[in-house]
Parts: C-alpha cells; sequence; structure tokens
C-alpha cells in the first residue's frame, strides 16, 4: 500500500440508506485494522477557508459509500473515490429482505411482513419455547438497521408493538424473529473486487452485547455453515452488480430440549464490519485489487 488512506466511517449508513438523511448514531471508534497513517474523517469535512485539503493526495474509502460518504470525501479532496454502487443497489445490498430466504430461523417461524397485519399474525403464533426460563417472545426488526439499534422485543401484539410496527414500515418490511438462546457469535467476511477476484477473511468468533460488537478474534477452525452462505451472498451480490466488503453473521443457539444449532446468515451486511480486521491480515480496500479473477484467501 503505497498511497495512504482516507475514510469516512459512516456508522450511520443504514439509516441514511433508509430515509436519505444521516441519523446520530453511536461512534464505534477507530477500528484498530485501519493503518496508523491513514486520515479518519470527522463528518464534517473541511471548512472554509481552510487552504490545503486534508485528503489531498488519498484514496477515498467509506465504511459504506453512501452518497453523503462520497461527499465527504470528495468535498476533503481524496484522490480517487471508491466504487460505488448505484444508490438503489447498496440500499438492496444490506436490506434484511433480500437475503431472507437464506435466514436460518426462517424453519422456526422467521417471516419478513410488509403489513401490520402480517406482523400482528406473526406474533399470534406461539414463541418458540426457550432452553433458559425466560418467556418466550419474538425480535421486530426494521428492513435497516444495525449496532441493535431498529429492532423491537415482543412478547405478543400489543399497543406499543403495533406503534413500533407502524414506524418501522417508513424504511421498508419489517422482519420477524423467534428469540433464541444465544452461546457463541461469529462471522465469515469478504471483499468483492470490482475486477472480479474476491479475497476471503478467515472466520472469527465475536462477542457482541445488546447487539453492540465489541471484539473479534479468528476461529481456529472455519464453519461450513458458514462458508456455504457466503458463498450464495457473494453470487447474488455480484448478481447485483455490487462490489465491495461483506460480512455474514451467524449463531450457535441451544433449543428448549438442550440440543444446540449453528445458525449462520442471520445477518449479511454490504459493508465493512468492525471484526474484519480479525479476518484479514491487512483489511481490503478497492485500491488493493489483484489482477484476474483468481479468489484470494488473507
Amino acid at each position: 500500500m503505497s498511497v495512504s488512506r482516507v475514510w469516512v466511517l459512516n456508522f450511520d449508513a443504514e439509516a441514511e440508506l433508509a430515509t436519505g438523511r444521516r441519523a446520530p448514531v453511536p461512534f464505534l471508534g477507530r477500528p484498530s485494522w485501519i493503518a496508523h497513517g491513514d486520515l479518519v474523517l470527522d463528518g464534517a469535512g473541511p471548512g472554509p477557508g481552510e487552504g490545503v485539503l486534508p485528503a489531498s493526495g488519498r484514496d477515498g474509502v467509506a465504511w459504506c459509500p453512501t452518497p453523503d460518504a462520497l461527499r465527504l470525501l470528495r468535498a476533503a479532496g481524496a484522490r480517487r473515490l471508491p466504487r460505488a454502487p448505484a444508490e438503489p443497489t447498496l440500499r438492496a445490498a444490506n436490506a434484511r429482505e433480500t437475503f431472507a430466504d437464506l435466514h436460518p430461523l426462517a424453519a422456526f417461524g422467521a417471516s419478513v411482513a410488509e403489513t401490520s397485519g402480517e406482523v400482528e399474525a406473526a406474533l399470534r403464533r406461539p414463541a418458540l419455547p426457550r432452553h433458559s426460563s425466560r418467556a418466550p417472545a419474538w425480535w421486530l426488526r426494521e428492513s435497516l438497521c444495525a449496532a441493535g439499534q431498529g429492532r423491537f422485543l415482543a412478547e405478543r401484539w400489543t399497543r406499543e408493538s403495533a406503534a413500533w410496527t407502524e414506524r418501522a414500515f417508513e424504511s421498508g418490511p419489517v422482519h420477524v424473529l423467534p428469540v433464541v438462546d444465544i452461546e457463541e457469535e461469529f462471522s465469515a467476511h469478504a471483499f468483492l473486487f470490482s475486477s472480479g477476484a474476491t479475497a476471503f477473511g478467515r472466520h472469527v468468533g465475536q462477542v457482541v452485547r445488546g447487539g453492540s460488537w465489541r471484539s473479534a478474534e479468528p476461529l481456529a477452525d472455519s464453519i461450513p455453515e458458514l462458508e456455504t452462505v457466503l458463498g450464495e451472498v457473494e453470487a447474488r451480490l455480484r448478481a447485483m452488480d455490487y462490489a465491495g466488503p461483506v460480512g455474514v453473521d451467524g449463531f450457535r443457539w441451544r433449543d428448549a430440549d438442550g440440543a444446540s444449532h449453528i445458525a449462520a446468515g442471520t445477518d449479511i451486511n454490504a459493508r465493512y464490519t468492525m471484526s474484519m480486521g480479525a479476518a484479514f491480515d491487512e483489511v481490503p480496500t478497492e485500491w488493493d485489487a489483484p489482477r484476474g479473477p483468481s479468489q484470494l484467501t488473507p
């Protein structure tokens, strides 16, 4: 990597894709895998009369190349902007309903609802019994959400769940998921270069609390189910003309009878993730593209 980079860490990308507006979200901090000499913009861009643009001579990279992220990179004087899929493609690539048919809990009642009546009908079904002593329940999740936001815990259809559902429909369908007792969380990552090459990372175990990422470490062994889903996601994203980073999450959960299950493809993110530093020795960007369509490993 001969040219340093300038990054926009737009952790609110899902909110922008859903509404067209930036939204305040918790700043996750500068990922440890961003090179020491790289610049991270604070989101405001250069002010008037500041003279030399801060990113002059640097290649631009965005957590997710939304229109506002590209605007910030352009305003800061980035030497090159990252390849950005068309906004509808970027939105679809990150929407939960796009890959809902791959969700491993579909066999246990997970569904996508497009009307309040469909959400109500889903919540009136018996929820999946829990391994723990906690009451069975459902997660309602917005079409575009991340970091534990945009979700609602519901044991049944109530006035509160109805009000939340109406607000959620403003950004797309609602994903209804049974609550399960998670024992271990993990993820797989890849970078889809516009040249056709794909870099695959190591599978990583990650610590997530309250829906928010805490840490990640490489796993000793890869998880076949996760690898299968990542391959399918890669093919679908290519067909959508998407290029860029992708992460596929999964977890191990225990049912009411004590049996353990692997659920691969519980979240699919067409953007960078905090866990990518554990997946790759050097987290790839579009500017690291190899020649030819060969598939690479870290």
